[in-house]
């Protein structure tokens, strides 16, 4: 599914790059400035259609490139909109088949816990990829973070739970 995102990227990227109408540079900044004000400081540093696409990627989660979609709408880019929805489908397909018939016959017959290991975490982006991809039998997911402070490691252990249930639970680290 990871190469799925990407590709779809790289995709829309193509597309726009071959498109004759395609909006400058700064058109594009102005409009990810106001529609995502989290980016500003990091789009005034984008110098092309590729580190643009590579900071709305590194925003972007699994579940969720609408801020893609929304440049592609925008900017009325036809040609990557089949791109868009080919991709959305392949993420729901993905939520509805492959997720439940793991959940449903393998883990959740085997056992109460599932443990998934995450080596890392771009700003919260693969835990939220985790949890909008589990079914929704599954209501608690706790996250244990072990944080680093430079180069050594924090001793102190960090817990969020994203649901209050007593029901099955799913760890992240």
């Amino acid at each position: 599914m990871r190469l799925k995102f990407e590709k779809t990227f790289i995709t829309v990227g193509s597309i726009m790059l071959k498109n004759p109408q395609l909006p400058s540079i700064n058109d594009i900044k102005s409009v990810l400035r106001f529609c995502n004000k989290a980016l500003r400081p990091q789009l005034a540093q984008c110098k092309n259609i590729h580190e643009i696409l590579e900071l709305i990627s590194d925003n972007s989660s699994f579940g969720d490139i609408s801020l893609l979609e929304y440049l592609v709408n925008q900017f009325n880019i036809e040609e990557a909109k089949p791109v868009i929805k080919e991709y959305k489908e392949a993420v729901e397909e993905f939520k509805e088949m492959r997720l439940s018939r793991i959940f449903n016959e393998q883990f959740l017959h085997a056992s109460e816990r599932m443990i998934i290991v995450v080596d890392e975490d771009m700003n919260g982006l693969i835990y939220k990829d985790v949890q909008e991809l589990l079914p929704d039998h599954v209501r608690a997911v706790n996250v244990i973070r072990y944080g680093r402070d430079g180069d050594s490691m924090l001793g102190v252990w960090k817990q969020k739970s994203s649901a209050n249930s007593v029901g099955k639970t799913s760890q992240t680290t």
